[in-house]
C-alpha cells in the first residue's frame, strides 16, 4: 500500500465492504444487548435471519439483505450486506460529507500492524443511495431521520464491540448507542430500572459521550431536552430521586434549570410526589363534586315538573269538580231551594250558606288530599 497514489487508496477505502457470513449467532443476543441500544426482538432477529448470503431474509433484520425489483429498480433480488460501502454508509447516515476512518497498515519498520487514520470525502447528494436503498440522514434533526440509518449503526456498535471491542469508532460513531458508556457516566446504571429509563428517554441529555459531534442520534435523542427530560413525567420515590440526582445532577441541572418539573421533582423526591398525588386527587375531587352538582340539578328539575303536573292536575281538578257542582246545583235548584225555605222556616239557619261553606272548606279538601296521595 505504500506504493499505491493516495487517491486510488482513498477510493478503494471509500467503497469497501465487510461482507461477512455468520457475524451474529443465537448465543450473541445476550451480548449484542448489553454492548448497544437494541430491543430484545430486533436482537434475536440479528441473531437468528440473514446470518449468510443464501438466507438472506427480505424483512432485512439479519446482516443480509434481499431487496427486490421495486427496491433496486433491477431484475430479480439483489443480496446485500449491510456492511458493503460501509464508510460511505457511515457519512451518509452521520450527515458529513467528510470523514475520519480508522485502517489498519503494517508499519515497514516493525512490521507490526497499526492502526492509521484517513479521511474521505462523500458527495451526500449523489452518493447516499445505494441499490435503491437511501442511505442520508442529517443526524441532526427529527424531519432528518433515517431508520436504515439506526439499524447500520447498531449493527456496527455490536460487530466491533463483538470483534475489535478497542476500535475507536465505538466511542465516536457509537457515542449514543454503545452501552458502554452507560458504565463511564456509572457502573449501576443498567442495574436501576429506574435510572436506565431516565437515560433512554433521551441520552443527548443525560450521556455527555452522545454529545460526540460524530455520534449517531436516534429520532429521540435529536429533541431538545426540557421536552423530552425536563416536562417528562417520571414518577420519582425519595430512593430513586436521591439516586437520580447523585448521578445526574450536572447534567439535569445544565439542561434543564432550577424552575424544570423533573429538577424539583427529583430533588423533593416523596415529598413532591406525594404533592402531584394531593392535586391530582383534589382534581378527582371536583370532578365528583360537579358530577353531583350536575345530579342534583337534574333531580330538582324532576321534582319541579312532579310539582307542576300535580298544580295542573289540581287545577284540572278542581275547575271539573267545580264545574260539576254547579251543574248540579243549577238542576236541583227549584228542589234546593222549597227544601231549604221550609228548613229556613222550621229551624231558622241558613242552610244553602252552610253546605256552601262546608263543600269549599270540608268537602273538596278532602277530596284533593285523597287525589293527591293517589298519585304519588
Amino acid at each position: 500500500m505504500s506504493n499505491m497514489e493516495e487517491g486510488y487508496f482513498l477510493s478503494l477505502i471509500k467503497n469497501i465492504s465487510w461482507k461477512l457470513n455468520n457475524l451474529f449467532t443465537p448465543n450473541d443476543k445476550a451480548d449484542i444487548m448489553r454492548s448497544v441500544l437494541i430491543d430484545e426482538k430486533e436482537a434475536t432477529l440479528l441473531t437468528e435471519t440473514g446470518t449468510t448470503k443464501n438466507n438472506a431474509d427480505e424483512r432485512n433484520k439479519g446482516m443480509w439483505r434481499s431487496l427486490n425489483a421495486t427496491i433496486t429498480g433491477k431484475p430479480g433480488n439483489t443480496v446485500e450486506h449491510y456492511f458493503e460501502n460501509i464508510y460511505k454508509k457511515l457519512a451518509c447516515c452521520t450527515g458529513k460529507d467528510n470523514i475520519t476512518v480508522p485502517i489498519l497498515k503494517r508499519n515497514e519498520t516493525t512490521g507490526k500492524i497499526e492502526r492509521i487514520y484517513k479521511t474521505i470525502r462523500v458527495d451526500r447528494n449523489k452518493e447516499c443511495t445505494m441499490n435503491g436503498v437511501n442511505w442520508k440522514d442529517d443526524n441532526t434533526t427529527e424531519a432528518g431521520y433515517n431508520s436504515n440509518c439506526e439499524d447500520l449503526m447498531q449493527r456496527l456498535i455490536a460487530f466491533l464491540s463483538k470483534y475489535d471491542p478497542e476500535n475507536p469508532m465505538i466511542d465516536s460513531y457509537g457515542g449514543c448507542l454503545a452501552n458502554k458508556h452507560l458504565d463511564s457516566v456509572d457502573p449501576e446504571i443498567r442495574k436501576d430500572p429506574f435510572l436506565l429509563n431516565l437515560v433512554n428517554t433521551n441520552r443527548s441529555c443525560l450521556m455527555p459521550s452522545c454529545n460526540n459531534p460524530d455520534a449517531y442520534k436516534r429520532k429521540q435523542d435529536r429533541k431538545s431536552c426540557e421536552t423530552t427530560i425536563c416536562q417528562a413525567n417520571v414518577g420519582v420515590s425519595e430512593s430513586q430521586a436521591a439516586g437520580a440526582i447523585s448521578v445526574f445532577g450536572n447534567q439535569i441541572e445544565q439542561h434543564c434549570g432550577p424552575q424544570s418539573e423533573i429538577k424539583k421533582s427529583l430533588e423533593k423526591g416523596e415529598e413532591k410526589a406525594k404533592e402531584i398525588i394531593k392535586e391530582k386527587k383534589e382534581e378527582v375531587e371536583k370532578a365528583k363534586e360537579i358530577i353531583k352538582e350536575i345530579k342534583e340539578k337534574k333531580e330538582v328539575e324532576q321534582t319541579e315538573r312532579k310539582v307542576d303536573k300535580i298544580i295542573s292536575d289540581f287545577k284540572k281538578f278542581f275547575s271539573n269538580l267545580f264545574q260539576s257542582f254547579i251543574n248540579l246545583f243549577k238542576k236541583t235548584e227549584q228542589f234546593n231551594n222549597l227544601n231549604f225555605n221550609i228548613l229556613n222556616q222550621v229551624s231558622g239557619i241558613n242552610y244553602p250558606k252552610y253546605l256552601f261553606l262546608a263543600t269549599i272548606f270540608i268537602i273538596i279538601p278532602v277530596i284533593l288530599i285523597g287525589h293527591i296521595k293517589i298519585k304519588k
